[in-house]
């Protein structure tokens, strides 16, 4: 297992153990920040269907987080966070998830927009309106 972020090669598959021991950040959760080294670890999870996450080319549209009702950029902290993650010069690092404790690296990215409202189903299956970021790997 590689020992820190410099030495994880993109494509490396780890689980949340060896995500969380790497960049210090919480165990579960589609944004996961870790203070000490000031970044947010995004998961892609293709397979769950509450999030339309979704690669068009070479971006990826990333939903905010939040199961019921209309999401907000401040609440939770998770979406707050993400929303100010320049100003807070924070990186973002992003992992898609395979199957359960099993998850890809794909490495650094960033918002290449401003994040913009579109309507998606809830976990009641009722319509809501969600944020979605457009985000593309660093080269």
């Amino acid at each position: 297992m590689p020992k820190n972020i410099d030495s994880l090669e993109i494509g490396t598959i780890l689980n949340n153990k060896e995500i969380t021991e790497i960049f210090h950040c919480q165990y579960e959760g589609g944004i996961r920040k870790s203070k000490k080294l000031n970044l947010l670890v995004l998961i892609n999870d293709p397979k769950y269907g509450l999030y339309q996450n979704r690669w068009e080319e070479d971006t990826l549209y990333f939903t905010a987080i939040g199961r019921t009702g209309d999401q907000t950029l401040e609440k939770p902290w998770q979406n707050r966070e993400l929303n100010h993650y320049k100003e807070n010069n924070q990186k973002l690092y992003l992992f898609e998830k395979l199957k359960p404790s099993h998850y890809e690296y794909k490495g650094e990215v960033e918002a290449v927009d401003e994040p913009f409202q579109e309507t998606q189903k809830d976990a009641e299956d009722k319509e809501r309106n969600v944020y979605v970021f457009p985000l593309q790997l660093v080269d």
